[in-house]
């Protein structure tokens, strides 16, 4: 029970806490753990209404805030299937020409499935199987990257990005795990 309060939260309290466009957006990308272990990322982002204009350096630039909720899926072979729900929050810095550079934090909850049969021998000595057999991790995450948004009215295609980051696996062991990513993918307005 607490897990699923737990991850409730972290999903929904960007969403709670601040106010935002009406306007989601949708983010679909590649995901890979350690570079190679292949996965997908689906996700909801929400700008907030406001946007800073910065004038430095004669560079017209505008940041921006967006909260991110995303639902990743990875396969590590021969290892185990990871589903990772995270809420994050990203800062971005928009140049002119739609091209942006980004910071990104959040929070997480993994979920591992071994990719392998689980047994166990209970007291009186009889094996059974242990379907979903894996293990649950508090899973804090950080990525930096860039980007570029497209600013026509017309394409479902609002901008495309790459994400280099990592997500923590804690606990591991007896500390942690730190797993590098690169994510790479495209924005969408399907409401357009």
């Amino acid at each position: 029970m607490t897990r699923a309060v737990y991850l409730f939260l972290i999903v929904l309290c960007p969403l709670i806490c601040f106010g935002q466009e009406n306007k989601p957006m949708y983010d679909i990308s590649y995901f890979g753990r350690n570079l190679t272990h292949a996965g997908i990322s689906l996700g909801v982002n929400y700008r907030f209404h406001k946007t800073n204009k910065i004038d430095t350096l004669h560079l017209k630039l505008h940041s921006r805030f967006l909260s991110k909720n995303k639902f990743t899926l990875y396969y590590h072979k021969n290892n185990h299937l990871g589903l990772l729900f995270s809420s994050e929050m990203a800062y971005q810095l928009v140049f002119k020409k739609g091209i942006y550079l980004e910071l990104v934090v959040g929070l997480g909850y993994l979920r591992t499935f071994y990719d392998t049969k689980v047994f166990e021998v209970d007291n009186k000595g009889q094996v059974k199987h242990i379907p979903l057999a894996g293990a649950n991790y508090f899973a804090p995450n950080y990525a930096l990257g860039f980007g570029k948004y497209y600013w026509n009215r017309k394409s479902k295609i609002t901008s495309w990005y790459l994400n280099l980051g990592a997500y923590y696996m804690y606990p591991f062991n007896t500390k942690f795990l730190i797993n590098p990513y690169i994510q790479s993918g495209l924005t969408l307005n399907l409401k357009r």
